[in-house]
């Protein structure tokens, strides 16, 4: 997923002679790594977010450098490529609702720092800043869903969302959710995996549902996730041309990409 944003980057840059140097996100200590306070920039290009207080973005800032965030909490003067999610995840919440779910669960991206593992109760999400993660769940909350749980997650990856499959769904039938909602698709491929451990079946039992539109074969060839598709390689030339825009002076107004509900094999009626 974050590849194909990144050749979206590279190639609009390329374009135009700009090299491009990759820095890791920040590490657990919440500190920058050192390279952003040393190496020779022009410009820095957050490609997923920051936060109100992100040490990557400040130490930036103090180099005065100009920054683009792509999506995650807007800071001031800074430019932001987001995605129009809160309006997928309403998208995905009515079909559900026309499917006659009920019980829908959430497994979260990272709610706020520091990350971690578990369900996040209304304190915890009511901290939620304006990310992706804030975005989707109201998006859920605009087509009327109240989930009745949230799994957070530490990162998008696959086992974090079998782990949280596992909590949300190792309980007694009555008392499982009929629909899970992933924020991402490989939160979404845990779900399932986990839903294969536990014999339930996919969709007569539960749905399932992530968000990305990235391609998973490995899956199965009867299984396609349904899913809110986001444009990676645009986002990634929208970055570099706003980057581009930054280093010649020119104004720069954020850019919001649509997304695209694609239903797929995951997600059926409601189990009476």
């Amino acid at each position: 997923m974050s590849i194909k944003v990144l050749d979206g980057l590279v190639s609009e840059l390329g374009t135009h002679g700009v090299g491009v140097l990759l820095i890791p996100a920040v590490p657990s200590d919440g500190t920058a790594d050192p390279l952003v306070a040393s190496a020779a920039m022009d410009v820095g290009i957050l490609v997923w977010g920051a936060r109100r207080e992100d040490p990557t973005h400040d130490a930036l800032v103090r180099r005065g450098i100009p920054v683009v965030i792509g999506e995650g909490t807007a800071k001031p003067a800074a430019p932001v490529v987001g995605l129009e999610d809160r309006q997928g995840a309403a998208e995905l919440g009515r079909h559900l609702r026309e499917l006659g779910h009920e019980r829908v669960a959430v497994v979260a991206l990272p709610v706020t720092f520091p990350e971690r593992t578990g369900l996040a109760d209304a304190a915890r999400l009511a901290d939620v800043e304006k990310t992706p993660t804030r975005n989707r769940l109201d998006g859920l909350a605009d087509a009327g869903i109240v989930p009745v749980a949230v799994w957070e997650t530490e990162a998008s990856l696959v086992e974090h969302g079998r782990t949280a499959g596992r909590a949300l769904l190792d309980v007694p039938a009555g008392e499982r959710p009929t629909a899970v909602v992933a924020q991402s698709d490989l939160l979404a491929a845990g779900v399932l995996l986990a839903a294969r451990e536990l014999g339930i079946d996919v969709p007569g039992e539960l749905s399932v549902a992530g968000f990305d539109g990235v391609d998973l074969p490995w899956l199965g060839a009867d299984v396609q996730l349904t899913s809110v598709r986001q444009p990676f390689e645009e986002k990634g030339v929208a970055l570099g041309r706003s980057a581009l825009q930054l280093v010649a002076g020119d104004d720069v107004e954020d850019v919001m990409l649509p997304v695209e509900l694609v239903v797929g094999t995951t997600t059926g009626p409601a189990p009476r």
